[in-house]
């Protein structure tokens, strides 16, 4: 859990986590929720996150569409260069359609340590942001983490780069997970999930929330959010019946195209083939993939992590046990 510069946020992040309805009147009392119609709060957002880097901090823009995060990003990045912090030269494509060059601010989207830096202590994760040092004429780039001007780089190889890399001014709730920054603004939509607010809650300093009235609520039980009066609270109070676990469509989809990596992975760690098989084919094969990334999106190593959990039990039977709670039992992953 990583810590908070107000002990209050800690205990709002948890309650905020499991669901409970008298969490929203907490961030309501810090002034932490604006509302108002998609347009406004999208630009009190984006606002809010310029003057937050104005100010030197490390700020993080949650939108609940990749069509959003696309707008916003895009957004950032052409103000930035109007105002002279970037000066587009050498620029490199990224996996999202945008562009990037020195300055800018990017996302890297999957876990590779082959990719660290020279003394080994750090290395390339999902969700980790990052900023861009120089661009390679073969469109490599060399990164190093915000706010860090020298020592600590990392070169990215350019299929890394076109694959795996977007910009990082606007994230999904999705991509945010594993991700803690200075603040967090957060765009919620009456069509947000619980886990959509929750994994917003990264900021260490501060969070705010900036909740849509005016967009349809397509969630399957009504609730207050749907009445053309809401609220911030009737809203969120909404958001937070709505658990993830009933999964998107997008959410779906993306868990689909990462069946044969789950599934690699199960067979490469040390299980019989038999095993594999069957813990592929099982009821707890879902169950266990959406462990596997949770705590892959709080920086566990999965490839040296999943071997060393199957070799004590390797060729007795599948192992039940997720990651999760093997792992962090006595040191439970960030809240964020």
């Amino acid at each position: 859990m990583h810590r908070f510069t107000h002990a209050w946020e800690k205990t709002a992040s948890l309650a905020l986590r499991h669901g409970h309805p008298h969490v929203i009147d907490t961030y309501l009392d810090h002034q932490r929720i604006t509302d108002g119609d998609h347009d406004t709060m999208t630009d009190a957002a984006y606002t809010a996150w310029q003057a937050d880097r104005a100010q030197g901090l490390v700020s993080l823009l949650i939108a609940e569409t990749r069509e959003d995060v696309s707008a916003l990003n895009t957004r950032a990045r052409a103000d930035l260069i109007l105002d002279g912090t970037l000066t587009p030269s050498r620029e490199v494509a990224l996996h999202d359609g945008t562009t990037a060059g020195i300055g800018d601010t990017i996302i890297t989207c999957l876990n590779n340590r082959r990719f660290r830096t020279a003394s080994g202590r750090d290395w390339v994760r999902n969700g980790d942001i990052w900023t861009i040092a120089g661009v390679g004429d073969d469109g490599t780039l060399t990164i190093h983490k915000p706010g860090r001007r020298f020592g600590g780089s990392i070169l990215l190889p350019a299929a890394y780069v076109v694959e795996h890399v977007d910009l990082g001014y606007a994230v999904t709730a999705y991509r945010a997970q594993g991700t803690t920054t200075d603040t967090a603004h957060v765009l919620v939509e009456p069509t947000s999930a619980r886990e959509t607010f929750y994994v917003a809650t990264h900021g260490r300093h501060s969070n705010h929330a900036y909740v849509t009235l005016d967009r349809a609520d397509d969630h399957t039980q009504p609730h207050p959010g749907d009445n053309p009066n809401a609220t911030a609270r009737s809203v969120l109070y909404g958001v937070l019946q709505h658990s993830g676990a009933e999964l998107s469509a997008h959410k779906t989809i993306a868990a689909a195209a990462q069946h044969d990596r789950w599934a690699t992975l199960l067979r490469t760690s040390g299980l019989t083939t038999d095993e594999a098989d069957r813990a592929i084919g099982s009821d707890a094969f879902s169950p266990l993939t959406a462990e596997l990334r949770r705590a892959e999106a709080n920086h566990h190593d999965l490839d040296a992590l999943l071997p060393r959990l199957v070799a004590p039990h390797a060729g007795s039977a599948t192992p039940t046990t997720s990651p999760r709670s093997s792992t962090t039992a006595s040191n439970e992953p960030p809240n964020v």
